[in-house]
This record gives C-alpha cells, structure tokens and sequence, in this order.
C-alpha cells in the first residue's frame, strides 16, 4: 500500500504541479501537455492451470505529459476487482502517427509496475479517437499483461508457499482526455 501511495503522490506532483507552465493541451501541439485517462478492462488467463480466477476486471487511471505528437510518459495506478490487487505503474505511450490533421491514431503502449506480490509489465497495441478539438478521445486497446500470483498449499502440519506469472489477455477501453493550461496560468 506504501508504494500505491508513494506512486500517486509523485505523479500527483509531477504532473499537476506543472499545469500553470504549460501552453498547449492540444493532442497535436507541439509542446508538452497534461494528458490523463480512465480505463477499464477485462483479463483473460492464458495460463490457467494453476490459477482459479480465470478473468479478471480492472479499472485504471494514468496521468502525465503528451511531448509532444507521438510520445507520451506517465505514472498510473489501477484496481483489480478478482484478484483483489493494486497496481501501479510507469506508462509510456508511442503514437504511429501524427494527430495534427487525424482523429484516428494507432499506438504501442508499455507498462512495467508493482502489485502487492512484485513484478508487473504488459505490451498493448490500440487505436485513439479523437474528438474535433484533439483534447480529448476515446481509446480501444488490447494485449498481452503479466503479473505474479502467489498462493499457499496446506497439508497437515504445515503449509508451502508457491508463486508463479499469470498471464493475461487484455481488452480495454478508456476516455482520454487533457487540461487546458489557459485558465491556469500563475
């Protein structure tokens, strides 16, 4: 929960603290902007023979800066709703395309975090659509996600840890949007 909370207050910090410097929250500017997004998924494991939850629901949020056309960083946290877990994570967004005169723009991203058993990371590849202004879109996606699970076996007298990476399938949808710095200005 430590880290959960370390996670939230940094990006906190790192992207709101910024908002007053910045020019343009247009996806297609030219500069660094704010962009956040609210997604929700649904999990699918690929290797199953150990686990019981064969799906899973998370609901996320990821906040940071657009530099500019194709490249977006940002810090986000997320719930899983199964398994019961969190999940935090650094984000980093490749667009394909320019989104200067498109509201259509396929991208990669990449994910690599923490939940309360270690190691997350995950690849996903999507298409943005964005509304006429460019501040704010609709994002489809799907992909490969990894994260450990751990889980006890009993016996009589005792019992023995194991853990293992589940796998998952990943299909989601999100709302992006940005703030405009306009009003901001300090």
């Amino acid at each position: 929960m430590r880290k959960i909370i370390i996670m939230f207050f940094v990006c906190s910090c790192c992207c709101f603290g910024q908002q007053g410097k910045w020019t343009g929250a247009s996806y297609s500017s030219s500069g660094p902007s704010y962009r956040g997004n609210v997604a929700l998924s649904g999990l699918v494991v690929l290797n199953s023979e150990k686990h019981n939850e064969k799906h899973d629901v998370e609901l996320s949020t990821t906040h940071g800066v657009q530099f500019n056309s194709y490249f977006f960083l940002g810090l986000g946290y997320g719930r899983l709703f199964v398994e019961e877990n969190f999940v935090a994570y650094a984000d980093a967004k490749i667009n394909f395309l320019s989104a200067k005169n498109r509201s259509t723009v396929p991208f990669v991203d990449v994910r690599i975090g923490t939940t309360k058993e270690g190691l997350m990371y995950g690849v996903t590849g999507g298409v943005t659509l964005l509304s006429p202004n460019k501040k704010t879109g609709w994002v489809f996606y799907g992909g490969i996600q990894v994260m450990p699970y751990e889980d006890y076996y009993y016996s009589l007298d005792s019992y023995y840890p194991d853990s293992w990476n589940v796998g998952y399938f990943k299909l989601g949808v999100a709302f992006e949007f940005s703030l405009s710095a306009s009003g901001l200005k300090r």
